[in-house]
């Protein structure tokens, strides 16, 4: 087993690849439920209804591990510390590839010391990738195995992290110990309709599938102890969702629009529910984390946006409601984003001017407060929030953003453009 000292304490190598991503990621989950569903082996999402298991050989970290509003996160650590799974759950209606999928995912880890793609397997089935990085301030060279695959009503996207030479051994150890609807891990199952051509396996040679609530008859018995393409669960193909042909097809990063001035970093965002309402935004400063379509999201049509460099997000969202009217909307944004305009700190801007106001149809302000998230330290952030009102009393469009709070004036800097370049219809 790899333990590592720093400062005169031990932590195992999981533990601190964690912790790395602690650092990268520096942004605080949205509405973390207050009642937890993650018990000490099992976990059902609350929103996909996905049943994920595990045995006494894992332990569930629950700093990495959210119920957010768009997603679920589970995190788990191996009993001996040196190996780590992280699975995120995902809409399907956020219309991405596999391979999309897996390079959002993948906008976090290549921030590690000394990332390098080892093996791409993205345009495989299902899509996969492999990637190396030391642990700072160490020689230790550590890998990560990143999975993608539609399953029962969401999208699944799997991380296993371990030491390099490890990896095939943890990705074996964790097939054999998880599962996700009573198959093992990194089995993929058909997609209904689609023809087996092959074993649906977990090498990233096998076709794609999705997890289906299995018979127990279906899972570990079926798998050898050291390889996990050999499981063949006894389950019947899921739905996986579809767009009808009138639908219109949200995509993770905008198609270039020339009327509209489109280059290759500026993207422009459209509201599908409400046309002619959307912004436009640098994609060499801001990425997609995530489409936000209707259906998923209580009826609002939206996008998230994460910074390249900043611990700062974006969500914008539109929707009808408060008859259209910006002053009837913002207190409620405001409570969205656990703003208490009562008891948090209005903030000011670079000349010392309070960030709040009003004109026809806007109304905006921005504070300081501590975010307080179960299991999690209380972290101290700057929210800034503003409601726009639609012609013809339609609905609202709202524009959140929420920074750390040592980054908050970069990055209220850095959402001008955005807020600047905001359209109605």
């Amino acid at each position: 087993m790899i333990r590592i000292d720093r400062s005169g304490g031990v932590i195992r190598l999981a533990r601190l690849v964690i912790a790395l991503l602690l650092v990268v990621l520096t942004l605080p989950a949205i509405a973390i439920a207050q009642e937890s569903p993650i018990g000490e082996t099992e976990f059902t999402s609350p929103k996909y209804k996905t049943q994920i298991e595990w045995t006494d050989d894992w332990q569930v970290d629950r700093e990495n591990s959210s119920i957010e509003v768009r997603r679920d996160v589970l995190g788990l650590i191996s009993a001996n510390g040196d190996d780590a799974v992280l699975i995120e759950l995902q809409s399907q209606r956020s219309f991405r590839t596999g391979e999309e999928y897996i390079q959002a995912a993948l906008q976090t880890y290549s921030r590690l010391p000394e990332y390098t793609v080892i093996e791409d397997a993205t345009d495989q089935s299902p899509p996969s990738l492999v990637f190396t990085f030391q642990l700072s301030g160490t020689d230790i060279e550590a890998a990560g195995y990143v999975q993608s695959q539609p399953i029962a009503g969401a999208t699944m996207v799997v991380v296993v992290l371990g030491l390099l030479d490890d990896l095939e051994a943890v990705k074996t150890r964790a097939n054999d110990d998880i599962t996700v609807n009573g198959v093992p891990l990194l089995v993929p199952l058909p997609i209904c309709g689609e023809e087996e051509t092959g074993s649906s396996g977990g090498s990233t040679t096998s076709k794609p599938g999705d997890k289906t609530e299995a018979s127990s008859s279906s899972n570990k018995t079926d798998k050898t102890d050291t390889d996990t393409t050999d499981a063949s669960p006894a389950a019947t193909c899921v739905e996986v969702f579809q767009s009808s042909g009138n639908e219109p097809r949200p995509t993770p990063t905008p198609v270039p629009q020339d009327s509209r001035g489109d280059s290759f970093d500026q993207r422009n965002w459209d509201s599908t529910q409400f046309p002619g309402a959307g912004f436009r935004y640098d994609r060499s400063d801001w990425r997609v984390e995530s489409e936000l379509v209707a259906e998923d999201n209580f009826g609002r049509d939206g996008i998230i946006l994460f910074h390249n460099d900043l611990s700062a997000y974006v969500v914008v969202e539109v929707f009808d409601g408060f008859n259209g009217r910006a002053g009837a909307c913002i207190d409620v944004a405001l409570s969205e984003a656990s703003i208490s305009p009562g008891s948090d700190e209005l903030l000011t801007d670079a000349d010392g001017k309070p960030i709040s106001g009003s004109t026809q149809g806007r109304v905006w302000a921005a504070y300081a407060y501590t975010l307080e998230l179960e299991d999690e330290d209380p972290t101290e952030v700057g929210g800034y929030v503003e409601c726009r009102a639609l012609p013809g009393a339609k609905g609202v469009l709202v524009f959140s953003m929420i920074a750390v709070i040592d980054s908050f004036d970069d990055a209220y800097e850095a959402i001008q453009p955005m807020i600047g370049s905001i359209r109605l219809g």
